[in-house]
């Protein structure tokens, strides 16, 4: 199970199949080799040694130009958020004029926002499932290391919530963990689709 995760994490960074089977593969027996001398070699340790490895699983990632990559991921990035940014965008109009509307132009005379709290709710409903969509558009637009443009759009997510709500700064932080946890959930979703489609169709030396 852990070898599974481990090789998830690697291959969705951007590290070759080769690179993550002769890492892990001496990783493997650096446990064993600690196991049969009693030393500390459980999940947490483990965990340590796979994290370790990200950096050079990201350098193996990275076909030619380090700058090239980093446009990629960039572009790739804005992609996702351009499509369902402006999901949110249309959203967000529609919430302003729904204000302006039943206040009659005036955010100063003490009316609630909404007209009920049915709209509020369906309001943050769809607000939620557009940053589980836009994780696992942003998961899926990047087939080459599909982790990093997801962590690197729901940092860019959370940080414009927390633009749009800067005058309220509880408020502000909260939504910008709200956004960064719901892009995230649904992006991991997609890249342990991902990871396992990818092992599927592995091939075999013959």
């Amino acid at each position: 199970m852990r070898h599974r995760l481990a090789t998830t994490l690697l291959r969705a960074v951007g590290a070759s199949r080769l690179f993550v089977d002769d890492v892990l593969g001496d990783l493997e027996e650096i446990t064993t080799q600690r196991r049969d001398a009693a030393e500390p070699c459980g999940p947490a340790w483990y965990a340590g040694e796979v994290l370790r490895l990200v950096p050079y699983a990201i350098k193996d990632g990275v076909r030619g130009s380090a700058t090239a990559a980093l446009v990629d991921v960039a572009q790739k990035a804005a992609s996702a958020w351009l499509l369902l940014g402006m999901l949110a965008g249309t959203t967000l109009s529609i919430a302003v004029l729904t204000h302006d509307v039943w206040n009659n132009g005036s955010s100063n005379d003490g009316r609630i926002w909404f007209p009920s709290d049915a709209f509020v709710a369906l309001f943050i409903l769809a607000g939620a499932l557009r940053c589980v969509m836009l994780g696992y558009v942003s998961a899926w637009i990047d087939a080459k290391r599909p982790l990093i443009t997801l962590l690197t759009v729901a940092a860019l997510d959370a940080f414009l919530h927390y633009r749009l709500f800067d005058e309220y700064l509880p408020g502000a932080v909260l939504m910008a963990a709200v956004s960064w946890s719901l892009v995230t959930f649904g992006g991991l979703r997609r890249v342990f689709t991902w990871a396992a489609s990818s092992s599927e169709t592995r091939q075999v030396p013959t």
